[in-house]
């Protein structure tokens, strides 16, 4: 309860998008240093108020521009 207070409900959503992201690059089995280097680059930048924000169409062209295909939100299995 405390942490509600605390963290918005879209923070909860932009960790589990973060898991979701990793649990696939690591599906994917791309190499560990060309997937932390895309992690932190992703982590880095806006995709984190773009959630917060409920920017999702911005989410969404984030993560196609740090990740490439296979990245979606569709694809992580977050939005239909």
């Amino acid at each position: 309860e405390r942490l509600e207070e605390i963290f918005p409900e879209a923070f909860g959503e932009y960790v589990e998008l973060l898991a979701r992201v990793r649990a696939r690059q690591l599906e994917q089995g791309e190499l560990s240093d060309e997937n932390a280097a895309k992690f932190r680059a992703l982590v880095a930048g806006e995709l984190e108020a773009a959630v917060l924000a409920g920017e999702w169409e911005k989410a969404e062209q984030i993560l196609a521009a740090e990740l490439g295909s296979g990245f979606s939100l569709k694809d992580l299995g977050l939005k239909e």
